[in-house]
C-alpha cells in the first residue's frame, strides 16, 4: 500500500468551506474525501461524477 503524505490547504474561502461542509453531508462524505476526488477528477484520474449539488 502506498503511504499518504499529510498536505494542508491553507487560505479556503468560508464560502468555499461552507460549499465543502454541505457537499459531504449531502454525499455521506468526509470533506477530505470530497476535496480528494475534486482534485482527482479536475487531473482526469477519476472520472466518476461526484458533485450532485
Amino acid at each position: 500500500m502506498k503511504k499518504s503524505r499529510r498536505n494542508s490547504i491553507r487560505g479556503v474561502a468560508p464560502e468555499v468551506a461552507e460549499k465543502l461542509k454541505m457537499v459531504a453531508r449531502k454525499q455521506g462524505k468526509s470533506v477530505n474525501r470530497v476535496i480528494l476526488e475534486l482534485i482527482e477528477t479536475s487531473l482526469g484520474i477519476n472520472i466518476a461524477p461526484f458533485f450532485e449539488c
